[in-house]
């Protein structure tokens, strides 16, 4: 028996069928009911399958394929006491029907006896190496147990023993997304995603987890195939939108988000976001009614707090934002923009201590935010204390590569050590991803010319100047490169 699979993405466990010594059965008087009883549960007959199977034990009462097949039969249709007990005497009989001792797992993981669950899937993989369902149930076992690693391995051989399967990719692809492994969890998913492309859901899912790691492109193209196979899902145009407000496509944006306001006018993600789309192309005000009438229907809710308090910044009143963020980290001490912001805040208010201490508070309570840590290599930076900003800066970059601030501050690190190998590589990187980086630029040029690079060096200080003409150490660069006699390249670069 196959698995019933949502296209929400809720797992049901497996009931595998046992075949065990059937075969002996049909071949004696008792084939026919055998043969029925098989045949029904193939169709869904579940009630004249177990009839079927209850005839053919009164002709052998001690043919152990037979009570594992009952006992299946009992256990997709919900009797589970009936099933533990056919599965128990078709194992009294014959110890090694990996099936029966898989779906005798089932009935226990059903009752939350998860220790007895795990005690037979793993016995259930120890007789049948190749069983996908044993190895499949002993990988959600563990899921539901917290014990992550092994929940790992056992997905991992489940789909070797079975690349296919799409309701395993999607169950590993939650289990890594649950613990912060979204780059591996984005992998799974796609892998799911070529077997099964018309998953609305699955392609809604992949579009926010592009978005979280910087891969806005990726998120747009997503969330716009789930819109091709479901034209009204306001999920779709809420990840679309948010996808296109980062690649700054504002007025794309705003119409997913009026589309899925129309859609469903209650939504308030739809609303929130249109308030984004409204601060970034300066209306302020249109963007700060937004959130007030937000927070008149929900007072704590720390999203539209963290929203207001963004426009409160942009508009520079410093000291409001600081109490609204406050709110909101209250509200929510996961909530890691909020926490992001606050620190940015109390920089923003010439609280240095504090902001260290914030962009701490940040890193421990969102671990896996790219943007905390950068935030705290560049403070700690700002205080030289080199070796932890480098170590901050690392992270973020594990956490998201698409990260052009991280590899500058890397960058700046290792070009203060005389790395410039790479000091180059983390320029390189930050210009690849941000082109308007001027002061990235700069630096990349600073690197070049201490490598004796000279006219390399002096196309990335007029560049950067391009992006940027307000950008004074390139302008000191290009000018004293350009000087009759150029005193070597500063040591540093700008941040």
């Amino acid at each position: 028996m196959r698995r019933h699979f949502s296209a929400s993405l809720v797992l049901a466990l497996v009931a595998a069928v046992a075949a065990g010594s059937v075969s002996t059965a049909l071949a004696q008087a008792t084939a026919r009911p055998a043969e029925r009883g098989q045949q029904a549960v193939r169709e869904g007959r579940l009630d004249e399958a177990i009839k079927c199977f209850q005839e053919a034990l009164k002709a052998d009462p001690r043919n152990a394929g037979l009570h594992a097949w009952l006992g299946s039969t009992y256990l997709q249709q919900g009797a589970v006491s009936e099933a533990e007990k056919a599965l128990k005497e078709a194992l009294a009989l014959d110890p090694k029907l990996a099936a029966a001792h898989n779906n005798l797992g089932n009935v226990y993981f059903g009752r939350g006896q998860l220790e007895l669950a795990e005690k037979s899937y793993l016995q259930a993989t120890k007789l049948d190496p190749k069983s996908f369902d044993a190895h499949y149930n002993l990988a959600n076992l563990y899921q539901r147990m917290g014990k992550h690693e092994p929940s790992w391995v056992y997905y991992t051989r489940a789909l070797l023993i079975n690349p296919n399967d799409v309701e395993a990719h999607i169950a590993f692809g939650r289990a890594l997304q649950q613990i912060g492994e979204v780059q591996k969890a984005i992998r799974e998913y796609e892998l799911a995603r070529r077997l099964q492309p018309g998953n609305v859901q699955l392609l809604n899912t992949l579009g926010l987890l592009y978005t979280k790691i910087g891969r806005y492109q990726d998120a747009y193209d997503r969330s716009t195939e789930a819109l091709k196979y479901e034209p009204n899902s306001v999920e779709g145009h809420i990840g679309a939108g948010v996808a296109l407000y980062h690649l700054g496509k504002l007025d794309e944006a705003a119409s997913h988000f009026q589309e899925a306001q129309k859609l469903d006018p209650a939504n308030a993600a739809a609303r929130d976001n249109m308030g984004l789309v409204l601060a970034a192309k300066g209306d302020l005000q249109g963007a700060e009614d937004i959130y007030r009438k937000a927070l008149a229907e929900r007072p704590e809710d720390p999203v539209a707090l963290h929203n207001l308090a963004s426009v409160c910044l942009k508009a520079g009143r410093t000291d409001e934002a600081v109490e609204l963020l406050r709110k909101a980290v209250a509200a929510d001490p996961k909530l890691a923009e909020a926490q992001v912001n606050l620190a940015v805040a109390l920089e923003q208010q010439g609280q240095a201590d504090a902001a260290l201490a914030q962009w701490e508070e940040a890193v421990r309570r969102c671990p896996r935010c790219a943007e905390a840590q950068a935030g705290l290599g560049k403070a700690l930076y700002e205080r030289k204390d080199y070796g932890a900003a480098l170590t901050a800066y690392l992270r973020s970059l594990e956490l998201k590569e698409e990260n052009p601030l991280a590899h500058n501050g890397a960058g700046l690190i290792y070009l203060a050590r005389d790395n410039l190998v790479s000091a180059g590589t983390h320029f390189r990187a930050a210009v690849r991803q941000d082109p308007g980086f001027a002061e990235a630029m700069n630096n990349l040029g600073v690197v070049l010319e201490r490598e004796g690079k000279r006219s390399e060096a002096l196309q990335h200080y007029q560049r950067a100047l391009e992006i940027d003409p307000e950008c004074q150490p390139a302008r000191e660069n290009l000018q004293r490169l350009q000087a009759p006699t150029a005193p070597p390249a500063d040591r540093s670069g700008t941040g």
